[in-house]
This record gives structure tokens, C-alpha cells and sequence, in this order.
């Protein structure tokens, strides 16, 4: 009995460094790879681009609106990836105990969370004009609220999932510190890392 309650300590113990450790590090990240996609796409159109902590800007001659759309698209199908990766994490490791299983656990929590975005872009391409939805939107030429739309839904999809697969543990409250953290994380990589690490695009 004493052996159990002293896992259950440890188990608990790490969850409380874990959490938010994994969202802290894993927003700023997903935000970096988002970006990249976007970069990557840019640089095999051979256009002159930049890459800065929330956005990739390019000067080209002329472009099509395929390589727009391809550029646009780059984004979004990161966070895709990253969403899906997450719930996948999250159906494998959600009974694991061991130190690995639960640092996997709480990755996967943290990708998951990218749908929090997903869910709110008609929000955000109400305010943002460069919203990646919205353009897409634009150039294929629909409203341009279509594409935040159907992405709004999946990402709310997703969250559901989320919750599902955590609500076995019957601890909701411990996504509160994934998110705050990882919010606190997002900050630090827009306003300190982000500029240092890309000191030279984000002057």
C-alpha cells in the first residue's frame, strides 16, 4: 500500500512539471514549424523570403495563384500534422505510467492544443486580413469566411477528442497550467526568443 501511494506521489509530482514544461516548450516550437512551412514553400519558388517569429514575409517578380495558395496552405497543413500527431500521442500514452509515457503524454496534449487556434480563426480572420484561411479563401474565390469555417469546426472536432482522451484520467484542471504555460511560452517566443533566434530576419 505505501509502495502504491508513493507511485500515485510521483506520478502526480511529475504530472505538475510536466504539463506545463511540455506546453511552455511545444507552443513556441509548433509556431516556428507553422512558419517554416510557409518559409520552405517561399524558398522552392526561389522567392527572396524572410522568416520572423509569427510570419514569413517575400518579394517576388511575379507569382500564380497556385504558388500563393501552395504558400498559403504551407501553414495550415503544418498545424494539421502537429493536431493529428497529438491525438495520436494522446490515444497511446493515455494509460502509460512510466516517466517516458508520461512526458509523451503531455507532448501530445500540447500538440492537441494547436486545435485551440483552429478554433477560434474566424475570429482571427475577422481582425487579421492575412489570416491563412482567408486568403485562401479569397483566391479561390469564396467568402472569405469559408475556409476559417471549416477549419474552425475540425478544430473543434479535435478539442473534443482532446477532452475524450484526457477525461479517463478525470483530472480536466490539469489542461489549465498546459495552456497558461504554454501561453506564457508563445509570449516569450514573440517577444525574446523569437527575435534572437531570428535576429537577422526580425530586425
Amino acid at each position: 500500500m505505501l509502495s502504491a501511494c508513493t507511485s500515485l506521489a510521483m506520478l502526480k509530482s511529475r504530472r505538475r512539471v510536466v504539463a506545463p514544461l511540455a506546453s511552455f516548450l511545444v507552443f513556441p516550437l509548433c509556431i516556428l514549424v507553422h512558419e517554416f512551412g510557409h518559409y520552405s514553400v517561399a524558398l522552392h519558388y526561389g522567392w527572396n523570403a524572410r522568416l520572423f517569429p509569427t510570419l514569413v514575409t517575400y518579394h517576388a517578380d511575379q507569382t500564380t495563384d497556385s504558388e500563393r495558395f501552395n504558400f498559403l496552405l504551407a501553414g495550415p497543413s503544418v498545424d494539421a500534422i502537429q493536431i493529428t500527431a497529438g491525438i495520436v500521442l494522446l490515444f497511446f500514452c493515455r494509460g502509460g505510467q512510466s516517466r517516458r509515457a508520461e512526458v509523451s503524454y503531455w507532448i501530445g496534449v500540447a500538440l492537441a492544443l494547436v486545435s485551440m487556434k483552429w478554433a477560434v480563426t474566424p475570429m482571427i480572420a475577422s481582425v487579421l486580413p492575412t489570416c491563412d484561411e482567408r486568403q485562401m479563401s479569397l483566391l479561390l474565390g469564396w467568402h472569405w469566411l469559408a475556409l476559417p469555417c471549416v477549419v474552425a469546426i475540425l478544430g473543434a472536432l479535435a478539442l473534443i477528442s482532446l477532452l475524450k482522451l484526457h477525461s479517463h484520467r478525470g483530472r480536466l484542471m490539469e489542461l489549465v497550467p498546459a495552456v497558461v504555460f504554454g501561453g506564457m511560452g508563445v509570449i516569450a517566443w514573440v517577444k525574446v526568443i523569437g527575435p534572437m533566434v531570428l535576429r537577422a530576419d526580425a530586425r
